[in-house]
């Protein structure tokens, strides 16, 4: 089936309920189809049309011809054409030109359904003052200089992996790794590095194993294993080598071998310079998707003074996670904010 759906929605309700709740799973109601939903549409849109008058846009691009950083580049030029401006920069087709294609799940079919099943997803926000603390405290316990310094994002996965572990009792076995993954736009690890216009998939994976009772410092160990990913790791990349096969790596987890948790950052990120005439997004959130143990941070607002983590477990362990007592002595309150537009976004693992 060809062509892009574009559907318009009346929603019998004002933005500001959203707004309030922000409820990642009440945001799928605004996307024009269903996550990893039996269809082969490429993209798709929902303009959703509250009772206030208030907008939303609702958007989905497959997982085929796009990685999440890409989604935004394309959100933001669409908006500039929208508002007829002729020196916008246009998306880069060239992805294809800068990795070989190849294979990636093999016998594997990414829609199977072992992710599926009672899967919740909550936002915990997080002020700049808790990550400034946080901060600290991470730096401080490596007890040396020649480390480097851990980013907020290094901070917060630690943290969050650590409290996770700690809520839920995850039982360590010798037979059972965990693994830390952070998803990466390799544009700027490129040599020379590739505009932010190149579309495609351009993103790759750092892989963190934990030690068993890891402590502080595993924080700076993420940001080791990000460090790795340079101009010759993306060489190494564009030539074939180390990617291995994504179906293979699913499967191990599937088997209960690897316990993954994996990690995307969005912050920075052109998220609120979609304008496409009626002014900027207020704010722009992710729906529930399908994967457990999976961290989505974002900014918190459109200053970027705090960070947003929406995290996904199961339903079982995030009973037990969002009763945490040192999550709940670092996260924010989640109040409300006035009503003006929001971006509901989704790339479809297809």
């Amino acid at each position: 089936m060809g062509g892009v759906p574009f559907l318009q929605v009346r929603v019998k309700c004002k933005l500001v309920h959203v707004l309030e709740s922000r409820e990642p799973g009440d945001l799928n109601k605004f996307l024009p189809f269903e996550f990893d939903g039996d269809h082969e549409f490429l993209s798709g849109f929902q303009f959703n049309i509250f009772e206030c008058g208030g907008i939303g846009i609702g958007l989905c691009i497959s997982h085929k011809i796009s990685d999440i950083f890409s989604f935004f580049v394309f959100f933001k030029s669409w908006a500039a054409t929208f508002r007829g401006e002729p020196d916008q920069e246009r998306p880069r087709f060239e992805s294809a030109t800068l990795f070989p294609a190849r294979s990636l799940f093999g016998s594997y079919n990414p829609r199977n359904p072992i992710f599926k099943t009672n899967i919740v997803a909550k936002r915990f926000v997080f002020s700049k003052s808790s990550i400034e603390a946080l901060t600290a405290k991470y730096y401080k316990a490596t007890n040396t200089e020649k480390l480097q310094r851990p980013s907020p994002i290094d901070v917060l996965s630690a943290f969050l992996w650590s409290r996770i572990v700690a809520a839920t009792m995850v039982e360590w076995k010798t037979d059972t790794a965990h693994e830390l993954v952070h998803y990466m736009n390799l544009q700027s690890k490129m040599c020379p590095p590739r505009s932010e216009y190149s579309f495609g998939n351009i993103s790759r994976a750092a892989k963190t194993v934990p030690s068993v009772g890891e402590g502080c410092n595993l924080a700076s160990q993420i940001r080791k294993s990000i460090n790795k990913v340079d101009s010759e790791y993306v060489k190494t990349l564009q030539k074939g080598g180390m990617l291995g096969s994504v179906g293979e790596q699913v499967q191990r987890v599937a088997r209960g071998e690897v316990v993954r948790f994996t990690f995307t950052s969005l912050c920075g990120l052109p998220i609120y310079e979609a304008d496409f005439g009626w002014g900027k997004p207020i704010w722009a959130g992710s729906p529930s998707l399908t994967f457990k143990n999976q961290i989505v941070f974002t900014d918190s607002t459109v200053s970027g003074e705090g960070i947003e983590a929406k995290v996904q477990l199961t339903e079982e362990d995030m009973v037990k996670f969002q009763d945490d007592r040192e999550l709940l002595e670092l996260v924010a309150p989640t109040g409300s904010m006035p009503a003006k537009g929001f971006i509901n976004y989704n790339v479809q693992n297809k």
